[in-house]
């Protein structure tokens, strides 16, 4: 969120899903080493919450000849923000600057975005944060 759509964020680590993933994870330990950083500045956590519906629309980053970054588009990433289990305000914020980004201004778009990548549309208690990513705009 923070290096894609939020430059003024500030974060301690960098969500993401890597391959080889054992090679990307033993360098970041290197870096984390190098730089004073904590261990687990680059985790992999976030392929547990994946939607199960691939994203539509990533953008490719080639970074020299050995690194190729896959950036989720910013439906996809407001689509796991919107549906995190732990709500926190910086997920709010988090997805209230993508709804901007993307301009979604009502429940029902917001709802529309989630349902592409989570389809059921069950949502029961996460309707009310939806609400409040609404009122956050």
């Amino acid at each position: 969120m923070a290096l894609a759509y939020r430059a003024d964020r500030v974060t301690d680590d960098i969500d993401g899903i890597f391959e080889p993933r054992d090679v990307v994870l033993e360098a970041a330990a290197v870096v984390a080493v190098q730089n004073g950083l904590q261990k687990y500045w680059l985790s992999d956590g976030v392929s547990q919450l994946m939607p199960p519906v691939p994203d539509d629309h990533p953008r490719t980053e080639r970074i020299g000849p050995a690194l190729t970054l896959e950036v989720a588009s910013p439906q996809y990433v407001l689509a796991m923000k919107a549906v995190a289990s732990r709500q926190s305000a910086g997920d709010r914020e988090d997805a209230a600057t993508l709804c901007r980004l993307i301009g979604i201004r009502t429940q029902g778009q917001l709802e529309a975005v989630v349902n592409r990548y989570f389809p059921g549309g069950q949502f029961g208690a996460q309707e009310l944060f939806f609400e409040r990513i609404i009122d956050s705009i």
